[in-house]
């Protein structure tokens, strides 16, 4: 905010009484000077109707931003006169009390030019404010003190603070420019890409309005992209104090970010109608906890309330399986193991999150009995199976996959199925392999021992301690010789991780496909339309926990 500007004592802008799903009790929302309010929800949820309710009853301190403006530039500079601005504003005033305004903009042919006769304005009140201090023989120290820092000047820090690379300048015809900062090519604002022209428009309508404002903002996102949408938002709340911001959004990158300033930030999970009208929204808080890993986070924030944990990332096969297999629960990729122990616990620890139920799922990588146990108390389950990739070459999903592969190409379904299990065999059961993936597996162990044996307390002993442990590697190695022996596949495969071998790829070669990742996607069609493959690989994972 301009230091010029009045400061605004930490009074409440305005108060709410938000009705809810089901009649239930109002959510109260307060408005506080230098927060943010941050509803994060779904497409449909009912963000801009929200968004409509909270500017109609907030006393008229409000200013809505709707998600449908128009980003046109008709022209460089403001094509309205002062009487036309004057008309304009008041007819959006009476357009934005209309409840089609929620997903019709009459001024958005006006909007823009609205935004750059504001900006203009602002900009020569400040220049004649300037040249008349300095007629009373005021000192440079003492115009910057009172002006404080031109908008303008304002609106490109938001610019270069959001990564933008472009600077405003007004020409001599009372038009603007803009100034890319890697080519120094200037060129009109009406040449400026979407993101760009988004940009300017959203931050120079919020730096150019009255102080002491509510700013509603519905999905900064749609035209932005999400590298910058983060970084703009916040710039602009920064520079305006003085001002309080609700930020309807469906990006939980951008809720995240903004989540950590100071406010609340809620999830808007769907909304009660009568007609086509709202009669009450489904919010709750989420909890400003630090301690919650990101992935907890980001999933509180979706609004969602099953939630399973799993390893690896967004397009993993960890998650695109368990999206199949657990289709009542949202998905969510933590990362490692330690990281999806750290969500689930956390969630599960924490009273301000009861709305939310989390199970999580862990791969099997050789844990004994009772870490298993242990595992499934704090709410995960652990894979019977070495890795989930593992559960994807399953004895009933090669013959899932034979099946469809007989009824395409022709032939025996069994015998294809057949000669697949004999070739996973003979990889897995190679003595090569055995004795490279018996020490993983040993070594493995041995970590887990060695954690096991540090003591809980220790008494200042300062002579070397020693710690004898014997090597796991024999009895495993042994393990699995008898397996190999017995042509155990089922037992080979929940201790051997199969992407350590060659045989996701001879496998998948053999029944047709070209690469290990279609014969994957092939298990995840039959998984779809076939109950009984589904149900198959759920016990291969084991029973999700009880709460």
């Amino acid at each position: 905010m301009a230091d010029s500007e009045p400061k605004i004592d930490k009074v409440a802008l305005a108060h709410w009484e938000i009705p809810s799903v089901g009649g239930a009790q109002p959510f109260p929302l307060v408005g506080m000077p230098g927060e943010i309010t941050t509803i994060v929800g779904a497409n449909g949820a009912g963000k801009s109707a929200l968004g409509y309710w909270l500017d109609a009853h907030s006393s008229g301190v409000a200013k809505r931003l709707v998600a449908h403006r128009r980003l046109w530039f008709p022209n460089a500079g403001p094509d309205l006169s002062p009487a036309q601005r004057e008309r304009t504003g008041s007819n959006i005033q009476t357009w934005n009390r209309q409840e089609e305004s929620r997903f019709l903009d009459h001024a958005d042919a006006q909007r823009a030019g609205i935004v750059l006769f504001d900006l203009l304005a602002k900009l020569n009140a400040e220049n004649a404010r300037m040249v008349a201090i300095f007629r009373e023989g005021a000192t440079p120290a003492r115009v910057e003190s009172e002006i404080g820092l031109p908008i303008l000047d304002r609106l490109n820090v938001i610019l270069q603070r959001a990564g933008l690379a472009v600077t405003l300048l007004l020409t001599d015809k009372q038009t603007f420019d803009t100034v890319n900062a890697r080519s120094r090519v200037a060129y009109p604002i009406n040449r400026m890409s979407d993101g760009e022209k988004s940009a300017v428009l959203l931050a120079g309508e919020i730096i150019s309005s009255p102080p002491a404002r509510v700013f509603i903002i519905d999905e900064p996102e749609r035209h932005l992209h999400r590298s910058i949408s983060a970084g703009l938002v916040d710039a602009v709340i920064a520079d305006r104090p003085d001002c309080h911001f609700v930020v309807l959004t469906h990006d939980l990158d951008l809720a995240s970010t903004l989540s950590r300033r100071p406010g609340q930030t809620l999830t808007l999970a769907g909304c009660d109608w009568t007609g086509e009208a709202p009669t009450g929204w489904d919010l709750k808080e989420v909890d400003p906890d630090s301690n919650l890993p990101e992935s907890a986070r980001r999933a509180i924030l979706g609004g969602r309330r099953e939630l399973l944990f799993a390893e690896g990332e967004a397009h993993s096969l960890d998650k695109s399986l368990y999206e199949l297999l657990f289709p009542a629960l949202s998905v969510f990729p933590a990362g490692g193991a330690d990281q999806v122990i750290k969500a689930v616990t956390g969630l599960r620890s924490s009273a301000d999150h009861h709305w939310v139920n989390a199970y999580g799922v862990v791969d099997g990588d050789g844990r004994d009995e009772a870490e298993r146990a242990s595992l499934l108390r704090r709410g995960i389950v652990s894979l019977r199976v070495s890795e989930v990739e593992n559960l994807y070459y399953s004895d009933d999903a090669l013959r899932s996959v034979a099946m469809a592969r007989a009824e395409l190409v022709g032939g025996s379904a069994d015998t294809l199925y057949e000669r697949a299990r004999a070739l996973a065999l003979d990889v897995l059961a190679d003595n090569a392999t055995l004795d490279r993936l018996a020490g993983g597996l040993a070594l493995a162990a041995l970590r887990r021992t060695m954690v096991d044996s540090i003591p809980s307390k220790f008494g200042g002993q300062q002579d070397p301690i020693e710690v004898q442990i014997p090597s796991p590697y024999p009895e495993i190695r042994g393990k699995l010789e008898n397996m190999a022996v017995e042509r155990d596949y089922p037992g080979l495969l929940a201790l051997l991780p199969v992407r350590d071998t060659a045989l996701p790829s001879r496998v998948s070669t053999m029944l047709g496909f070209q690469r290990p990742a279609d014969y994957e996607a092939a298990v995840r069609v039959r998984v779809a339309r076939e109950r009984e493959l589904a149900e198959s690989l759920r016990n291969a994972i084991g029973a999700l926990p009880p709460l």
